[in-house]
């Protein structure tokens, strides 16, 4: 008997152990065991990034462009920009929509959304289309060069947020930033002339700001610089500025409608233009960022080797 009780104290100990880790032992394994390294290949170098966000911004900007075309074709800006800004409108409002709703490879949407935005600048610095009275009110080459940057600035900057450990991510911004030269020196001249009124002082330092504020995106790679929230100003204040033209003048005054529809034609285009220069730039360069990732950090495998 002395020699039994202990045997069975040690099998109800046991039993015991095994009961209250029932939940444990019964819980499944992984599907897939995920190396630290991949994780934050995955998270630094994305292979797709943001394909059903860009999705829904299209979408949100064909919504836009279509509720655009109505006013433009009941006839208040019909005597400046014509009748065939609002078909214009209309039609690319449907090219949008199937471009966010149609099942397109993550490339060919980005090539076709881009090519939808260029498009819409070009023909409103050829004042066809919504963006047709972009030139009222100001000078074909101010104008010009502010569709350069809302072309290829605001992509730059969520590339280089989305990419932030990618050193050729800020090669792309300071290529942007280049391009944004000639319209922020503009904008600065207009910002300290003394004789300007101060609306468009007040217009042009914002603009000066955002474009500078871009200068973020040189910062570390423990950031991502802003490039999001900057992107969004770049496009929102350049696009404002057209609302705010010549708003203290009687001129101004009367063609306020005018400006307003080709200040949201523009932040239309300016965001197809951006969404789509990102997802090229990330369909073009992912690979070469994620090899670059997994050169620097083959430590995160072997520490998580052995903590396991």
């Amino acid at each position: 008997m002395m020699v039994i009780e202990p045997a069975m104290a040690h099998r109800s100990i046991a039993a015991d152990t095994a009961e209250s880790g029932g939940p444990e032992t019964d819980r499944p394994p992984p599907r897939r065991l995920v190396l630290a390294s991949e994780a934050l290949r995955e998270d630094m170098a994305p292979l797709e990034p943001d394909r059903r966000v860009g999705r829904q911004v299209v979408g949100g900007v064909a919504l836009a462009l279509g509720l655009l075309g109505v006013p433009l074709r009941q006839g208040a800006e019909r005597a400046l920009v014509g009748d065939t800004a609002a078909s214009l409108a209309f039609a690319s409002a449907g090219a949008a929509a199937a471009l966010a709703s149609l099942p397109f490879s993550y490339p060919v949407r980005a090539v076709a959304i881009f090519i939808l935005g260029v498009v819409l600048m070009l023909l409103g610095a050829d004042t066809v289309g919504p963006l047709a009275g972009l030139r009222i009110g100001s000078t074909m080459e101010l104008e010009l060069t502010r569709l350069v940057v809302l072309a290829t600035l605001p992509g730059a900057l969520l590339f280089r947020a989305r990419y932030r450990g990618y050193p050729r991510a800020r090669i792309v911004l300071g290529l942007a930033l280049l391009a944004a030269a000639p319209f922020a020196i503009s904008r600065g001249l207009v910002a300290a002339d003394s004789a300007g009124t101060v609306i468009d002082r007040v217009a042009a330092g914002v603009d000066l700001a955002v474009i500078l504020a871009g200068l973020f995106g040189f910062m570390g790679a423990d950031t991502t610089g802003g490039g999001s929230v900057w992107a969004s100003l770049v496009i929102g204040c350049l696009s404002l500025d057209i609302v705010l033209r010549e708003l203290g003048s009687p001129i101004g005054m009367r063609l306020w409608q005018e400006h307003a529809t080709t200040a949201v034609a523009t932040a239309c285009a300016a965001t197809l233009t951006s969404v789509g220069a990102y997802h090229l730039l990330s369909a073009r360069l992912a690979w070469d960022a994620r090899r670059l990732m997994r050169r620097r950090v083959p430590a995160a495998d072997a520490l998580l080797t052995e903590k396991s």
